[in-house]
C-alpha cells in the first residue's frame, strides 16, 4: 500500500464562535473535531470521493475542489448538521457548470436525515439562485446537482432512510408527484467489510472513526497502528 499524506493545501479557516457553537451543542456529534480536520483537507477529501464514489474522477475536476463556508446555513439547520460543503467544477466547462458535495457527519441513525438534507440542499440552491439573479445569469441558469453523502460511525449501523421518499406517507397514485432523491451512505461499522482505501490517511481517520464506539476500541487501535506501520516500510 502505497502511503499519501497530506499536501501544502490548508483547511478553511473556522471562527472563534463556530468552535464554540459546536462545543456548546449536544446535538453536534462529539466526534466532529476529527471528521471536519480531517475532510477540511482537500487532498484527504479527493481521496474519499474517489474511494467511495469513484466515477466522479472522469465527471469532476477534482484538483479545482473548494471548500465552501457555512455561513449562508441558518441557526436552525447548525444545530442539526455537523456537515462540510464542496463545489467542484464539471470536466470541461465553464466556472458556471458545477457540483456540490455534501458530507454529513452521524453518529446516531437519525430517522429525519434526509428530511434534514433537503433543508440544506434547497438552501444551497437558494443561494445559488441569488447570486444568478445579482449577477444577470437567470436566463440560462440551472440549479446546480448536490451529491449528498453521510458518514456514519455509531454504537450499531445506520438504519434510518436514505432516500427522501421513505419519509413521506405512500398513497397509491401520488407517489410519482412527490420530491425524492437519495444519500450514498458510508457505514462504518461495517469498514471491516468493504476493499480499505489505498490512501494511508485515509485508512487510518476512517479506521480511527469506526473505533471509537467499539469496546474492543484499544485492540483496534493497536491492527490500526500496525497495518500503518507495516504499509509505511512497503517500498
Amino acid at each position: 500500500m502505497g502511503e499519501k499524506m497530506s499536501t501544502d493545501e490548508q483547511p478553511a479557516e473556522t471562527t472563534d464562535d463556530q468552535q464554540q457553537a459546536r462545543q456548546d451543542d449536544p446535538k453536534k456529534p462529539q466526534h466532529d473535531p476529527l471528521f471536519r480536520s480531517a475532510f477540511e483537507d482537500l487532498r484527504l477529501f479527493r481521496e474519499l470521493l474517489m474511494w467511495l464514489v469513484p466515477f466522479v474522477v472522469e465527471l469532476l475536476d477534482l484538483d479545482r475542489t473548494e471548500l465552501q463556508k457555512d455561513s449562508f446555513i441558518d441557526d436552525e439547520l447548525k444545530t442539526h448538521y455537523s456537515d462540510l460543503l464542496y463545489k467542484i467544477p464539471v470536466k470541461g466547462t465553464d466556472k458556471n457548470i458545477f457540483v456540490f458535495v455534501l458530507l454529513e457527519h452521524k453518529t446516531a441513525s437519525d430517522y429525519w436525515t434526509m428530511l434534514q438534507m433537503l433543508r440544506y440542499i434547497v438552501q444551497i440552491w437558494r443561494r445559488e439562485y441569488k447570486a444568478a439573479e445579482v449577477e444577470g445569469r437567470l436566463a440560462d441558469f440551472e440549479l446546480p446537482p448536490v451529491l449528498p453523502i453521510i458518514i456514519y460511525h455509531g454504537e450499531g449501523g445506520f438504519t434510518a432512510p436514505v432516500k427522501l421518499g421513505k419519509l413521506i406517507r405512500a398513497i397509491e397514485g401520488l407517489m410519482k408527484y412527490q420530491i425524492d432523491f437519495e444519500a450514498i451512505l458510508l457505514d462504518l461499522t461495517d469498514f471491516d467489510k468493504t476493499k480499505p482505501p489505498e490512501d494511508l490517511e485515509l485508512f487510518a481517520v476512517l479506521a480511527v472513526m469506526q473505533a471509537m464506539f467499539r469496546q474492543d476500541a484499544a485492540e483496534r487501535m493497536v491492527r490500526i497502528y500496525e497495518k500503518i506501520r507495516l504499509a509505511s516500510r512497503s517500498p
